[in-house]
This record gives structure tokens, sequence and C-alpha cells, in this order.
């Protein structure tokens, strides 16, 4: 080492985020709070795994990462952070968090979900796989907006107080193939009722590419059935 370069500093300046240290604050105890067990076992959010271990203080150690950058979701929130081992964190960082399809796809898991949790693919987006939600080839708008339907000029039967208009159809898309037209007002999916358009992504997005779904949907007046076979 006798030849070894001294250690070298300089000041630079550079931006700091002020604006998280509460929220990472609250959300660490929250999320320290929400995921210890009965047993006081501390648990990841993505393996499921015992936190591999504690500091000296007695407390498991876990990292506390922000679920999207500025560019996806811009406020801060508590409810914007996950509690994951160093492994997952890692991982999570790196084949979800830098990759825009895996975000994406995650963003809409999100938003359309009537779950407290959503499923990560990280094993498979390590591995390198493109993870795919299956289509049906629509665009709707929600049954309450009249705006949106005298805008699209639809006329919507009154008597339905709920579900998803359709406003257009893709052509060779599993819906054109299953009969679906502008008007239509799909009112279930497999057996559930459909709340509007968010709902019914979240029920399509339960399904798998080559799966086939029951839909029941209204035109003029009269209920009918299709089955559709979803692709991707």
């Amino acid at each position: 080492y006798r030849n070894s370069n001294d250690k070298q500093y300089e000041t630079r300046a550079r931006r700091i985020r002020l604006s998280n240290n509460k929220i990472k604050i609250e959300a660490y105890e929250q999320l320290k709070n929400e995921y210890t067990n009965d047993d006081g076992i501390m648990i990841c959010q993505i393996c499921k795994e015992e936190m591999p271990f504690k500091r000296r203080n007695g407390e498991y150690y876990f990292e506390t990462v922000e679920i999207f950058k500025k560019e996806v979701f811009n406020k801060e929130h508590p409810s914007q952070y996950i509690a994951l081992c160093p492994v997952c964190a890692a991982k999570y960082k790196e084949f979800v968090k830098n990759d825009e399809d895996a975000i994406e796809l995650l963003k809409m898991d999100i938003l359309t979900t009537d779950s407290q949790e959503v499923q990560i693919y990280l094993e498979r987006l390590e591995k390198g796989e493109t993870i795919k939600r299956p289509t049906i080839g629509l665009e709707m708008i929600d049954i309450g907006s009249s705006y949106q339907q005298a805008y699209f000029q639809i006329n919507v039967d009154q008597s339905i107080k709920q579900g998803a208009v359709v406003v257009s159809v893709v052509p060779n898309s599993p819906a054109a193939a299953g009969g679906l037209k502008k008007g239509d007002v799909i009112i279930s999916v497999n057996g559930v009722e459909v709340n509007d358009v968010t709902h019914f992504r979240y029920l399509l997005h339960r399904n798998e590419i080559g799966d086939t779904i029951k839909l029941v949907y209204n035109r003029n007046g009269e209920d009918k059935l299709v089955e559709i076979k979803l692709t991707q």
C-alpha cells in the first residue's frame, strides 16, 4: 500500500429531495407495524420470507422502497412505499423500477385491483420474461358519464345503473369476433357484475392470455351472453 495514492475529495453542489424525509419515516413505522406478524416476525412484501437479520437494537432491518419514480407518481405519500428485504429491494429497483413496461403493468394492476395487494412478477422479470396482460379490443366509458355518452352519440338504457359502455371495437380483436358493438353495455364478466370501466379492467386482468371469459352485455334493452377468447 506504500505506493498507493491518498484518497481525494472535492465539494460539489447537488440537488437534495427535502419533501420525503417525514413521509418516509411515517411509511417506515407503518410498514414495520403492518408487516410484523403476531409472532413478532417481520415479512418481506415480495418474497414473503422473514427479514434476514436484525439491527443491534433488536429491530428487523428492511428497506423502505419507493414504488414509483417521480415521473410516474410525483406526490409524497406513505402508501407509495413497500417493505422489502435487501435482496428483493435490489431486484425490485433493477428489474421493475427501471423497466418502463414492468412499471406500467404494475401501475395498471394497482389502479384496477380491488385487493389490498398486487402481484409483482419479480422472478419472471429477473429471467428476462415480458409480462403480458390479456386484451379484448374495446374502448369504453363509464355508464354514469352522460357527457361522454353525448359526445360519442350513444344512448344507453336509463334503467342500467352500472357497467362499462362500449364506444369502439378494434377490428379483428376478440371483442369484434364476439360481435360486440358500439353502444353495448358490459354488465358482467364471468358472473361478476361490472361497476365501471376500471372494475371491468380488473376483472379482465384476473384472466390469462388464452382464457375464455363469459361476458353479459346489454344491447337495446336486451341482455346477451357471449364467450370470448382473450389474446395479448
